[in-house]
């Protein structure tokens, strides 16, 4: 006799991941709803990654693990995907937590709505050590049903943790393409293209910042959030005429936030107003020529205080 195939199938990409993996490992078999399997995927990892996951695999948890030589967290998201076999896909990083009651509240969304695509949560952000970096929900303002211009812009995009897919549409649009920062960014943009969404108005999951964590490197997000727009521009099924001004914003958003985080770098303000220059032509918003004369001020008031002490 078959199997029954789990409701839910978590996946679970890492590398080099044996610092958090235990905490994140126990948020999941933890969870209140029991009716899931874990697939996890090593891309290429050489510390103790294989062995915390394989303790677990021994008490007996429902685990598959799955090592590959290093091809990027695209590659082992679709390699993930092609050995899921729930009705629905949820992820989870390495490095992030989920509340015990994520996978529940999130499947009795979908099974109140069976047209839904997309169910996801707020979060909150935590530190190195696990400690809560601002006690409010990220993000504080949650959209449901028709997104594409939502997640275009920006605005109501939250973080991959927090996110649950039907398996159907997820197959419907993937591949994950080749990046190491946005692919979740290009996946949601095709699932909004095509499905609904909807959420669950809590902080069900907490996402980690830390020192070597990889969408932290602004430049590469930025390189790749520039590639995923251009690849929409080349869809022949996407209206173009309709949403040409909201590509252009997006891309304007892109430079401004790469320009705010090159503000926060030592010896980067001259490229942060090349990045705030950029986001002003696309948008001729007030918001980018603002942090441009910000990048100034605070390097004449660093002066002034060099020349006082």
């Amino acid at each position: 006799m078959t199997p029954r195939p789990p409701r839910v199938s978590v996946n679970l990409c890492c590398y080099n991941s044996e610092k958090y993996l235990d905490e994140t490992l126990q948020s999941v078999i933890s969870q209140t709803f029991t009716d899931w399997e874990l697939v996890v995927v090593d891309d290429g990892s050489t510390d103790s990654t294989a062995a915390i996951i394989r303790a677990y695999i021994e008490r007996g948890y429902p685990i598959r693990y799955i090592y590959q030589q290093n091809t990027g967290l695209g590659q082992a998201r679709n390699t993930a995907l092609d050995l899921s076999n729930g009705t629905y896909v949820a992820f989870v990083d390495h490095d992030d937590v989920w509340a015990p009651d994520k996978l529940a509240r999130q499947v009795a969304v979908f099974e109140a709505t069976p047209e839904l695509s997309v169910v996801y949560s707020q979060c909150r952000l935590i530190d190195e050590h696990g400690r809560f970096i601002d006690r409010r929900p990220f993000p504080t303002v949650l959209c449901g049903g028709s997104m594409f211009e939502a997640i275009l812009l920006q605005q109501c995009i939250p973080p991959w943790l927090t996110v649950m897919v039907r398996t159907s549409a997820l197959r419907e649009v993937a591949p994950f393409l080749p990046y190491g920062v946005v692919e979740d960014f290009d996946i949601l943009l095709k699932l909004a293209h095509r499905g609904s969404f909807d959420y669950v108005d809590a902080p069900l999951a907490s996402y980690r910042i830390h020192a070597n964590q990889f969408s932290r490197k602004h430049d590469v997000k930025l390189n790749e959030g520039l590639a995923v727009l251009d690849e929409w521009v080349g869809r022949t099924e996407y209206d173009h005429q309709r949403h040409g001004r909201m590509f252009r914003l997006a891309r304007a958003q892109m430079f401004f936030e790469a320009g705010a985080a090159a503000m926060l770098r030592a010896g980067t303000q001259g490229e942060a107003r090349r990045y705030f220059v950029r986001s002003w032509h696309l948008s001729r918003s007030s918001r980018p020529l603002i942090y441009w004369g910000l990048t100034w001020i605070s390097r004449t008031w660093k002066r002034l205080r060099q020349e006082r002490s």
